[in-house]
């Protein structure tokens, strides 16, 4: 990020600080998709995330490491037992995490995540800070709290631990599996260009994603509000040039996942120009890949 930075600046903030606070923005004030927004709502959505699992344990284990040596020793004594550069750094690095959480609007669960790891980390750094007089209540308090990790966490783990032992039906497997499976049925072949939101899939399925689609639909989704100062930065087409981007150079393949709102227009462009489809076998048929029919001069050779 510091070399990007250095190298091209603009490009740099344009991908980073403008796609949030101005792409991102302007794209959903425009949807009318359900969106967590207003100060109130990010609250409430906080405190689905961070009162439970892992970061209400940590917060309470957190209390628990700092309260120990206040009650033995009192204020002065107790806070300079744990006083140190790493507890200050890690515990300013999560109050940066849980303010910074509400900046973006609108909210995901996944901005609310940064902090979890770093009241993990000062978990840990506090038991390190305990002496030996401690050290018992410390370690007493810190197992009770993962044994009650393991108990609320066991409906979850179970299944988990079950299909670890089988590597076939991990998720990442069983979609390239999958993929491969559909491309050939299909008979595309290897290295087809394909018109995509969804450019994972078509990486699994040993399919070739172009550059303004590799960023699936976050990129093509605000193409249409990125200023012209900052157009050289992006590789993208948008949803009111698609039409032409496709006819331009009309792609070998078209996959649907099923998953984005955004996928309608591709499937509408694969039907209307006689693409042939081949389903998948999840979610009613998906994902979709629509073959491009051979054209006279490809069917000669």
């Amino acid at each position: 990020m510091l070399i990007a930075m250095a190298t091209d600046p603009e490009a740099m903030l344009a991908h980073t600080v403008r796609y949030f606070t101005e792409l991102q923005a302007a794209y959903w004030a425009h949807s009318t998709e359900p969106k967590v927004v207003g100060l109130a709502a990010k609250v409430l959505f906080a405190e689905d995330i961070w009162t439970s699992n892992a970061s209400l344990l940590s917060m309470a284990a957190i209390v628990a490491l700092v309260a120990l040596p206040l009650l033995r020793r009192g204020w002065r004594d107790g806070l300079l037992t744990v006083w140190s550069w790493p507890v200050v750094l890690t515990a300013a690095l999560a109050a940066l995490g849980f303010v910074v959480a509400f900046v973006p609007s609108p909210s995901f669960p996944q901005y609310f995540v940064p902090p979890i790891p770093f009241l993990v980390l000062l978990v840990v750094l506090l038991r390190a800070r305990m002496l030996s007089e401690n050290r018992v209540a410390a370690d007493a308090v810190l197992l009770s709290l993962a044994l009650l990790a393991l108990l609320c966490a066991a409906s979850r783990l179970g299944p988990g631990l079950v299909s670890f032992a089988r590597p076939a039906s991990w998720e990442g497997v069983a979609v390239h599996r999958e993929m491969r499976e559909l491309v050939r049925r299909a008979a595309a072949s290897s290295g087809d260009r394909v018109a995509t939101l969804s450019p994972l899939l078509a990486v699994e399925g040993g399919l070739t994603v172009p550059p303004e689609f590799a960023a699936g639909q976050f990129v093509y989704r605000v193409a249409e509000y990125i200023p012209p100062r900052d157009r050289p930065y992006w590789t993208t087409t948008s949803p009111a040039q698609l039409t032409a981007f496709l006819d331009a150079d009309q792609p070998s393949a078209i996959l649907i996942s099923g998953e984005e709102p955004l996928e309608q227009p591709f499937e509408d462009y694969a039907r209307s120009h006689g693409y042939i489809l081949t389903q998948g076998t999840r979610n009613g048929g998906y994902p979709r890949l629509f073959r491009r029919p051979e054209r006279p001069l490809e069917a000669r050779r």
